[in-house]
């Protein structure tokens, strides 16, 4: 009986409809509908009302409109289906649903310097662009009530207020939003959270129009759901290549470019200088028909010519690996992981292969003011390092030279002892090339080439050009690591100067810093976390008073509700300060947060549990011990080591994180014993 009512309202519907179904879609929901440039109605949802026309035999009318009208439309029974459109309590009033057409899960779509945003709890303290009409509002606002929304007619609307920074936070749904990133070439520029809801997509009928949704549910039985992926795939835009990654291409390309230029143009005179011997060979040969000696003079002299070709190529080929060293040494220079010495040695094979007729070779730095020979070539560096001969007694000029007989200035310079040894280790140069590697007015090392009287090899004024070049490639990476170590001491003063001026500005303060980091270097110790980072941390964490307004720091007595909100806002005013260094990111994020309490109800966010940074709950302990001990303007008598050892446990899982509160006992009680 069940089956054929079902069969009566598929007949009917297909009688009510054989002239045309009327449906309503949103103008501006790409790209399942949108107009296109020739003002035609496209997208995905037209392909699979298409499908479905061909597979029922119903002709389908789409118009196009505002998405709000669109459910107006429906809500007035105005018309015979509304496309695409999500399931709610509201709707369900005045709707009833085909089956599900397609599943799409959407999320939140955010500028990308704000903090990272994981689900609609932390969207509390931002302005949230939503579309009229969508069915992520009332998800988002059941969800979070205390989000701010503001309003738009149309995706285009919300996403060009999100590019004008007229609100930094939209909700969307991903298929769309994919299509309006790479519209306006914002796919590297806006973040994405992970998708907060997954719905499907229906279509819908006014209440009453049961035959009507009888005739959608078969029709859409007749389109398998991996014909409508199929639609789907084909119609979402794919992700383009990084900028950043493209301009690293590019350059590659340019560099690659112009090495196959330079080949190509050497190949191309070799090419020519064979055209020109082989033209000359065939004008040889018509001459030496009728003689014979000059035939073989000829011969041999094209024989040479094939020679010095061959050994033109070899040497070219040498060339491009020496090319090759030297980008992969550059490269190395400024990776901050590689070590020292390795590096060094490194270097010093790419002078032994630029140069390899030298006899002798050595790099070598002045540690501690003494010559200590990383790498060497014709001697044995262990018998020199083991000597330590002071770096005062070598002939190290500041800029690189060639000099003839040097064991003179070494005789002058060294002592009789160690001259005698130098003499013994290292056998006596004719030529030598120095390369100093100096660091701003220091010298921190030197490479040293040098040839024998055996060898009878003289440098050039362009050995020293090319010598003087890789010398000071291998210099930078002493440079780069000098501007490392200089930046880290310059945050470090930067971090000693905010402290400072928060200790003038609040006399509570002063030594409650360094307290409250001495305790939390302790606790980073025990529970394997950056004893750094965290100290770093601590000394900041209560840099954002310097917002707060004294009278309220300073007042005796309890706060008032209005005052307490102010000084509720120090952990973010701190975050804004911190941030804005460079490099002290991770840092600013610890203080952020270490007001929130374990049971989520702290401050600024509410964070509860493993949201919170361990570092953030690490500094809310030992701030609150200091705080508990020692006199502030609200309580003038602290309590005791054991009374605050005892409030904090009888807190732990409430405010504070358990695990913390255990080292920390452990901690006090040690130094206590």
């Amino acid at each position: 009986m069940r089956k054929n009512a079902s069969l009566i309202l598929l007949l009917t519907a297909l009688i009510t409809f054989a002239v045309k179904l009327t449906v309503v879609t949103d103008i501006d929901y790409p790209p399942f509908t949108y107009i296109d440039q020739e003002g035609k109605l496209v997208g995905i949802s037209v392909k699979i009302w298409e499908l479905f026309s061909q597979r029922t035999g119903v002709e389908v009318e789409l118009i196009p409109m505002n998405w709000q009208d669109a459910i107006e439309m429906a809500r007035e029974k105005k018309t015979d289906v509304i496309d695409l459109i999500f399931v709610t309590e509201e709707r369900r009033k005045f709707l009833d649903y085909s089956i599900s057409v397609y599943k799409l899960t959407s999320s939140i779509y955010y500028d990308e310097n704000l903090p990272t945003l994981k689900d609609l709890q932390d969207l509390t303290p931002y302005v949230v662009g939503v579309k009229k009409g969508d069915a992520l509002y009332e998800i988002a606002k059941n969800e979070n009530p205390k989000i701010q929304f503001r309003f738009y007619n149309t995706y285009g609307e919300l996403f060009l207020a999100l590019e004008n920074h007229e609100v930094e936070v939209v909700l969307m749904d991903d298929i769309p939003a994919q299509y309006y990133l790479h519209r306006y070439d914002l796919v590297y520029r806006v973040k994405k959270s992970p998708p907060f809801t997954e719905n499907n997509l229906h279509w819908a009928v006014p209440k009453g129009k049961e035959a009507v949704l009888n005739l959608l549910d078969n029709g859409l039985q007749k389109i398998s759901p991996k014909e409508i992926s199929q639609i789907v795939d084909s119609m979402i835009p794919s992700a383009g290549i990084d900028p950043s990654v493209l301009r690293f291409l590019w350059l590659t390309i340019a560099i690659l470019s112009g090495s196959i230029f330079v080949l190509l143009l050497f190949n191309r005179i070799l090419k020519m200088m064979v055209k020109r011997a082989t033209a000359e060979l065939e004008r040889n040969n018509e001459q030496l028909k009728s003689y014979n000696e000059e035939l073989e003079a000829q011969s041999e002299e094209i024989k040479a010519m094939n020679e010095e070709l061959e050994r033109t190529i070899n040497e070219l080929d040498k060339t491009n690996q020496r090319f090759v060293n030297t980008l992969k040494l550059i490269n190395d220079a400024f990776d901050l992981q590689e070590d020292g010495e390795k590096f060094l040695k490194k270097a010093f094979d790419v002078m032994i292969d630029m140069f390899p007729n030298i006899d002798l070779a050595n790099i070598s730095l002045f540690d501690n003011q003494t010559w200590k020979v990383i790498e060497g070539k014709g001697f044995d560096k262990n018998s020199i390092n083991a000597l330590k001969i002071p770096s005062s007694q070598l002939y190290i000029p500041n800029e690189p030279v060639l000099i003839k007989e040097i064991r003179e200035l070494d005789k002058k310079r060294m002592s009789g002892e160690i001259f005698s040894e130098i003499e013994r280790i290292i056998p006596r140069p004719l030529n030598t090339m120095i390369l100093p590697m100096r660091v701003g007015e220091q010298t921190v090392g030197a490479i040293v080439l040098e040839t024998t009287q055996e060898s009878n090899c003289a440098f050039t004024e362009h050995d020293l050009m090319i010598a003087s070049a890789m010398a000071r490639i291998v210099t930078s990476f002493f440079v780069v690591r000098r501007f490392v170590t200089l930046q880290k001491r310059m945050s470090r003063e930067i971090v000693s100067m905010l402290v400072k001026a928060l200790e003038y500005y609040d006399r509570y303060t002063q030594g409650h810093s360094q307290r409250v980091a001495q305790l939390c270097v302790k606790i980073a110790q025990r529970m394997g976390l950056s004893e750094s980072d965290l100290e770093l941390a601590a000394l900041l964490h209560d840099v954002g008073k310097i917002c707060i307004p004294q009278g309220v720091l300073n007042k005796e007595g309890h706060l008032t509700k209005e005052e307490f909100e102010l000084v509720k806002q120090h952990p973010v005013k701190g975050f804004e300060l911190i941030s804005s260094i460079n490099g002290m990111e991770k840092i600013a994020k610890i203080v952020l947060y270490h007001h929130e309490r374990y049971d989520g109800k702290g401050y600024p966010v509410g964070l509860k549990d493993g949201e919170i940074p361990v570092e953030s709950q690490v500094i809310f302990v030992a701030d609150s011990f200091d705080a508990m001990t020692t006199p502030r303007p609200y309580r003038k008598t602290p309590m005791s080591v054991e009374e605050a050892i005892k409030e904090i446990e009888n807190c732990s899982a409430t405010q504070f994180n358990p695990d913390v509160v255990k080292v920390f006992t452990e901690i006090l009680l040690c130094e206590k014993e």
